[in-house]
């Protein structure tokens, strides 16, 4: 019995060692990083409803979950620096808002899962195999704006029949816009309307672009979304107003803004489904394995101001068909 008592004390040591390794497992906080290229302050609602719905599955900030911010600021040329600063950090998740801030990660790791909160095409931009097995390292929630191209155009002529000729501005550090460019003019070919592109770089080019658009007769503008013409969108849809240009767009804000009207997806809503894959990939999910979802509701939105403003109609099938007339 004597020669027992070492052995037991022994295996009763090493069960204790191995419970409180697995319990300092079990504590691990994961670390969430959050990559945007725009602001804190144009960024906060979206987030806070992304936060929201993170808070309703159970993960609290300062308790079992952390957050590390990186925001661009409208600066996409600092996204490499700002992703390979929270690979450095070794944070075990990347969520990202936008194509620019998730091609940034996707190049900035392979290991660390990728969220992706809303981005145009996720496959024509290389982000993902396909939307039903993504592949790889990241997965989340596509606003699929360039699908949306021919509703927005036929929503646009419906509202005036006469247009012909249209101008599509984006901005060309977004990868994503060329792409959705292209599907604009196809669509716009099928309705016999013909759109010219036009690059918005910097904010000191907007002024020059409209004055171009307004001098060559444009019946109307296509206007982009990205975190560019977002922060912009009330500069944007002033000059359009005062060229009296109809401007439409992607998102609501923009008609809130001064565009005549918008159609897509409520980011709110693309944020707050984002919220799940984290819950799902903290737990033990494979990215590659989540599909990514499509939105499944659009929003309509006319602002009735300024159709009035500029002497257009609102179709009655549309007043019926808008989620929102603003007025």
């Amino acid at each position: 019995m004597k020669r027992k008592i070492p052995v037991l004390t022994l295996c009763a040591l090493l069960a204790a060692l191995c419970a409180s390794a697995d319990a300092q497992q079990a504590m691990k906080i994961p670390r969430i990083g959050v990559l945007d290229n725009t602001t804190a302050s144009g960024s906060a609602v979206l987030l806070e409803a992304f936060w929201q719905e993170v808070r309703k599955l159970g993960w609290i900030e300062g308790k079992n979950i952390t957050i590390e911010y990186r925001f661009a600021e409208q600066k996409n040329e600092r996204l490499p620096e700002l992703a390979a600063d929270l690979v450095r950090l070794k944070v075990d998740l990347i969520v990202t808002a936008g194509s620019p801030p998730a091609s940034a990660a996707k190049k900035a790791t392979t290991s660390i899962p990728i969220v992706m909160a809303n981005v145009g095409d996720p496959v024509g931009a290389g982000l993902v195999a396909s939307l039903a097995r993504p592949g790889g390292s990241a997965t989340g929630l596509s606003c699929i704006h360039s699908d949306l191209a021919g509703k927005r155009i036929g929503i646009l002529r419906e509202l005036i029949p006469s247009v012909q000729k249209v101008a599509v501005v984006f901005n060309p550090s977004d990868p994503n816009k060329r792409l959705e460019f292209l599907q604009i003019k196809r669509a716009s070919e099928l309705l016999s309307v013909a759109a010219h592109d036009f690059e918005i770089p910097t904010a000191e080019s907007i002024e020059i672009v409209f004055s171009a658009i307004s001098r060559e007769q444009f019946d109307a503008v296509v206007l982009l979304v990205d975190a560019f013409t977002i922060f912009h969108r009330k500069k944007l849809a002033d000059l359009a107003l005062n060229a009296k240009i109809p401007m439409a767009s992607g998102f609501k804000e923009f008609a809130e803004a001064g565009a005549l009207v918008t159609y897509g997806a409520n980011r709110s809503v693309l944020f707050k489904r984002a919220a799940t894959y984290v819950d799902k990939i903290i737990k033990g999910a494979k990215p590659g394995e989540l599909p990514v979802e499509e939105p499944r509701i659009f929003e309509l939105y006319i602002n009735g101001k300024v159709a009035k403003a500029l002497d257009i109609p609102i179709p009655n099938t549309l007043y019926v068909q808008a989620d929102r007339i603003l007025e």
